[in-house]
């Protein structure tokens, strides 16, 4: 059920993709009184639950029920190189919580919503909540409004806060260069928040390119970057909507 929190951490990413950076920090600031970031050490418990307790203790703010039914072993979703690269896999607790790579499997599978190991030991159950609206995210989102509106040192703060409760050992060296801190921080929120419909809106708002990895190309190099002025990084607008209204325009390209 929606809470009041919830309704203030959607408002908080509305200011974000309006830039409406003060907005972010204002409501950010009322939703992380409330229900601050999960530590280090109860990160991973974070995603192995279905119940939120009536209290709001934990920085899930918003969630979705999903159930799933046992599957054959056969992989539904794996990671990319160029995320799983991107993490310090000894250090961060993010990495062995969100990915899947025990015995007897080998391969690249997304555990960020549970896997329950059943008979035989290749089936699965993904059988844990969505989680819509965090505060990691919130805590992101004002790091970024934050260095908008220069205040590099509390964006330095939200952003060194976030890591030090997710990598053993963390130690922050302040970013002074706005562009470069912003970045750094658009890069934590595609490993903080991979897999939970983030990524493509982050680098829109940016107008960013979407780019890959060679390896998750299948080597081919046509199709690792895809610049924000390319009319493909538009999805068209399917059919059915433009038949029901004829005042519908359809995205350019299509």
């Amino acid at each position: 059920r929606i809470t009041r929190n919830a309704v203030i951490a959607a408002q908080a990413r509305a200011a974000l993709h309006t830039r409406s950076w003060q907005d972010v920090v204002d409501r950010s600031n009322e939703v992380l009184t409330a229900q601050p970031i999960t530590n280090r050490a109860g990160y991973a418990a974070l995603w192995t639950t279905k119940t939120l307790a009536s209290t709001q203790a934990t920085e899930v703010i918003f969630k979705l029920n999903l159930w799933q039914d046992v599957g054959t072993g056969a992989v539904q979703a794996s990671g990319a190189d160029k995320l799983m690269n991107a993490y310090d896999q000894v250090n961060d607790i993010r990495f062995g919580t969100f990915f899947q790579l025990a015995p007897p499997r080998t391969r690249r599978q997304i555990a960020k919503y549970g896997i329950v190991q059943t008979s035989p030991a290749n089936a699965e159950n993904f059988q844990f909540d969505i989680k819509m609206i965090r505060s990691s995210e919130i805590l992101l989102a004002r790091a970024e409004a934050y260095a908008e509106l220069n205040n590099l040192t509390a964006a330095n703060t939200d952003l060194s806060t976030l890591r030090a409760n997710r990598i053993q050992g963390y130690v922050h060296t302040n970013i002074t260069d706005r562009a470069t801190l912003i970045n750094a921080i658009i890069q934590e929120r595609f490993l903080e928040l991979c897999f939970e419909g983030q990524r493509y809106f982050d680098l829109r708002r940016r107008s960013l390119p979407i780019q890959r990895d060679l390896a998750d190309a299948g080597g081919l190099t046509a199709i690792t970057n895809l610049p924000a002025s390319n009319f493909r990084y538009l999805m068209p607008i399917p059919l059915n909507e433009t038949l029901a209204n004829p005042n519908m325009t359809q995205n350019p390209g299509y």
